[in-house]
């Protein structure tokens, strides 16, 4: 069995983790959506005590630090959400 799977975010994109990730990931709702740079992003909504916000798939499954992003770039593959594939900088 291979160690990533895929999810269905609409009728015809799927998104690649890891399959350790599935259970979690899947208890929640996902949209993609364009950043600021135009590229597809993967996120879903959190509700706060103060509302909610958007959080990425990427923020979701590495938990970077305060003032740091993920960003899924190692393989060039917008929608390759795989640890081994997800970069964490400023």
């Amino acid at each position: 069995m291979k160690p990533w799977c895929t999810i269905t975010i609409s009728a015809n994109q799927k998104v690649k983790i890891d399959r350790e990730d599935l259970e979690r990931v899947s208890e929640r709702s996902w949209r993609i959506t364009k950043g600021t740079t135009g590229r597809e992003r993967v996120v879903t909504s959190i509700r706060m005590k103060d509302g909610s916000r958007t959080v990425t798939l990427g923020a979701f499954l590495m938990k970077p630090p305060k003032g740091k992003q993920v960003y899924p770039r190692r393989f060039n593959d917008g929608l390759d959400y795989r640890k081994e594939n997800l970069v964490v900088c400023t």
